[in-house]
């Protein structure tokens, strides 16, 4: 009778830790579409940020000093932009956002930002924005601006008005979160930091900068695992957007997108075909339940790619990223179907 007992206690444990480990569905990418030239031979340099309205694709190419535009099946529509050091021109490019109906910002490390009409083309002046703002790490909500500014690393995330021109306060317990490597997100109703170098961290405050949770999610077996791996294979993103070897070993979140009630992460894994090679190939999906983000799917992109940035779209049923060794920009299906 004990021995039966013991059987079945067995047989539970193993079916809930089974059943605990397939709760996380694993998706193999599938390649719609791979450019590598936008129009008249215009080959891409580098993509370092993604932005997307309804209809149209928008890419930022540090490389060229140009911000392009295609559908959705990646056909060249329009590109705007020019190099040089002047107000309406393009120095360091890092990141794009869309501003209301028809503009789109794009900051530059030489603090400014330069306003796009995206239908027209025409660049207005660039805005007074004397902040050096690498990707990844701004949001805009209505006229608001958050951001983290490399210069001053002791707060999280800065508030600026777009509207007055100026910096605003009042961010609160904001400035206590963990300091740089954040990726700034929202829902509109609340702010979520994620911090992705050295301890996989996401903090949610409200939009005057209090702090009403934290969740590291280094409890997590796929970030455990990393975060366990030798020192060697770490990696570190340095500002002009390369990504470089570092000597931490620690799991670095390379960028992060909200869509639709779901949280996706691209995340770094030790190459299958070398061990000395850390890539950036795989996406994490979590859902929220209750105040925690919960993995529900690990999306797995070309396993010989490292990508540097990405935007989910069509109700979470395709992507398309930019992919750093050949240079290409990728569209994927990943409904799982």
């Amino acid at each position: 009778m004990k021995n039966i007992v013991k059987f079945t206690s067995t047989l539970i444990l193993f079916f809930s830790f089974f059943n605990s480990q397939g709760q996380n569905q694993k998706i193999d990418a599938q390649k719609i579409k791979s450019i590598n030239e936008f129009s008249n031979g215009q080959f891409i340099a580098k993509i370092s940020d993604i932005v997307i309205d309804d209809k149209l694709f928008y890419f930022l190419d540090i490389g060229l000093f140009k911000v392009f535009a295609t559908d959705q099946n990646l056909n060249y529509v329009d590109s705007y932009g020019k190099e040089g050091p002047g107000p309406k021109e393009l120095s360091q490019p890092q990141q794009l956002l869309i501003e209301g109906d028809s503009n789109i910002l794009v900051f530059d490390l030489a603090q400014k930002i330069l306003p796009f009409n995206r239908f027209t083309g025409e660049v207005k002046e660039s805005l007074p924005f004397k902040k050096v703002v690498t990707h990844h790490k701004t949001l805009l909500i209505e006229d608001k601006l958050y951001y983290s500014d490399l210069m001053e690393p002791l707060v999280t995330v800065h508030q600026y008005s777009l509207t007055h021109e100026k910096e605003e306060s009042g961010m609160g317990e904001m400035a206590k979160a963990v300091t740089m490597g954040s990726h700034i997100l929202s829902d509109g109703k609340v702010i979520y930091s994620i911090y992705g170098e050295n301890q996989p961290l996401i903090q949610t405050f409200d939009l005057a900068g209090n702090l009403l949770h934290s969740q590291d999610l280094s409890v997590l077996k796929i970030f455990s695992d990393m975060l366990a791996q030798e020192r060697k294979s770490g990696v570190k993103i340095s500002g002009n957007g390369n990504i470089k070897m570092r000597a931490t070993g620690r799991v670095f979140v390379q960028d992060a997108q909200l869509l639709e009630g779901k949280l996706y992460m691209l995340i770094p894994q030790q190459s299958k075909k070398d061990s000395n090679r850390t890539l950036f190939n795989t996406i994490l999906v979590f859902e929220k339940q209750d105040k925690e983000w919960k993995l529900s799917q690990e999306i797995q992109l070309p396993i010989d790619g490292t990508y540097l940035t990405f935007k989910v779209f069509d109700g979470g049923k395709k992507l398309v990223t930019f992919e750093n060794v050949n240079g290409n920009i990728e569209s994927f299906s990943i409904s799982g179907q």
